[in-house]
């Protein structure tokens, strides 16, 4: 149980050829990006213990007595449901079904709030610091009865409590597990609310028309886009979302459907997209990772890397944002 991904090993096979775990892998920074390297699937994004429940307060919040639970429990659609419902759109299903279109959505927000760059932001002092603003300014509505109870000045006791929590590294990581969890029980609100807006949303399967392109994937897959910036969720506002799936296919999806609630089908629109638009949607991939890209085709990431630094060679790797 040490060794956790935090990208699904079953999601990346998808990106080797036939399947193999065998992929080819740069990092997204320019200096970095024609360094390629042949990788497998095994020895890429994970960490050890990563999702190991390391406080005692987390076990008895959540009345468990497992520090690896997360790990055991939160991520078993990797055994089957990734294939399942990935392979309804590698055989050109007109539509799915209302229990597919649930576990897509599922599967997408658990691979978003399981990667390393959550735990990123919520290690970085700055989001963090704006979120304890928000709960500060929420609870100055109880400000006089806090203070009687302390005896001390609301202002001094909440700065002091901001330092602490602002110090504690460990319980930063500690707030990403709890919101898995939270995730796995159904009672996490934020998360609620965006599959909500999700499910409204017309599903676009998005293929290369050029059988010599592929979609590319990352060490944090999928992006949020809204005007002409990537964003890694911001399920706040959004134009649109991709998630690649496979080197041939990416999911999209934006604009309203026009299906009722009550529907038990959810259309699948299957487009075709051109060399030029295939690149923008994997220059979106490459705004977002983490630390690498990968590919199943050394050739076509030694090209497209050209063609990206054509294009962004003077531009770091773009800063996205955790909503």
């Amino acid at each position: 149980m040490d060794k956790h991904h935090y990208v699904p090993k079953i999601y990346l096979r998808q990106f080797t050829k036939k399947l193999d775990g065998h992929f080819f892998g740069a990092g997204p920074k320019p200096d970095l990006l024609r360094t390629i390297k042949n990788r497998h699937i095994e020895e890429v994004c994970y960490l050890d213990n990563f999702y190991t429940l390391n406080k005692s307060e987390s076990l008895k919040r959540y009345s468990l007595e497992d520090k690896n639970y997360i790990e055991k429990n939160a991520f078993n659609y990797e055994k089957s449901k990734i294939r399942q419902v990935f392979n309804k759109f590698k055989n050109k299903n007109v539509n799915l079904t209302r229990s597919y279109h649930e576990q897509l959505i599922d599967i997408y927000i658990s691979i978003k709030m399981r990667n390393v760059f959550i735990r990123k932001s919520y290690l970085d002092t700055g989001i963090m610091n704006q979120t304890l603003d928000r709960e500060v300014a929420n609870f100055r509505v109880m400000k006089s009865w806090i203070e009687s109870v302390s005896g001390e000045n609301y202002d001094t006791l909440m700065n002091r409590a901001k330092e602490t929590l602002l110090n504690d590294t460990e319980l930063h990581e500690e707030f990403q597990k709890q919101s898995i969890l939270e995730t796995l029980r159904g009672t996490n609100v934020a998360v609620n609310s965006a599959k909500d807006k999700i499910q409204k949303l017309k599903l676009y399967i998005l293929e290369p028309l050029d059988s010599k392109d592929y979609f590319l994937t990352s060490d944090n897959p999928g992006f949020t886009i809204l005007g002409n910036k990537v964003y890694n969720t911001n399920f706040g506002k959004f134009d649109g979302i991709g998630f690649p799936i496979n080197s041939k296919q990416l999911i999209w999806l934006s604009g309203k459907s026009d299906q009722s609630r009550l529907d038990i089908l959810t259309r699948i629109n299957y487009r075709k997209l051109t060399t030029k638009e295939v690149d923008r949607l994997n220059f979106c991939t490459t705004f977002n990772s983490y630390k690498y890209i990968y590919s199943e085709s050394k050739k076509y990431l030694t090209d497209y890397v050209e063609r990206y630094l054509a294009e962004h060679g003077s531009k770091q790797n773009i800063s996205t944002v955790v909503d």
